[in-house]
């Protein structure tokens, strides 16, 4: 079956599967957000930062463009491999990876 895919508003081509990636990474993501809200309240807190550190209220916005973003390049390059084992691999280990950083 042909895929379809849309035109965004940026002029960038968004497959189903690619929106549905995007948006699975980003739940995804979101998930650990209440652990992690409560340990800034605490240790992150603490810590000295430096004078470029950005406000809090800006967090929330970019890290679920992020993941957004994260999930659509998975897709495509899962979709580029023909669903190749290793970039997929790769791809797992990096966000096992980021998740058991998280508080």
């Amino acid at each position: 079956t042909q895929e379809r895919s849309r035109k965004t508003e940026l002029g960038v081509v968004v497959s189903g599967v690619e929106a549905c990636w995007a948006v699975g990474h980003a739940v995804g993501g979101a998930l650990p957000v209440p652990i992690i809200a409560k340990a800034t309240k605490t240790w992150y807190r603490k810590i000295d930062l430096p004078p470029w550190t950005p406000p809090d209220k800006i967090f929330a916005p970019v890290w679920s463009v992020l993941y957004l973003c994260m999930g659509a390049a998975a897709a495509k390059v899962y979709r580029a491999n023909s669903g190749g084992k290793l970039p997929m691999l790769l791809w797992a280990v990096h966000c096992g990876l980021n998740l058991s950083w998280a508080p």
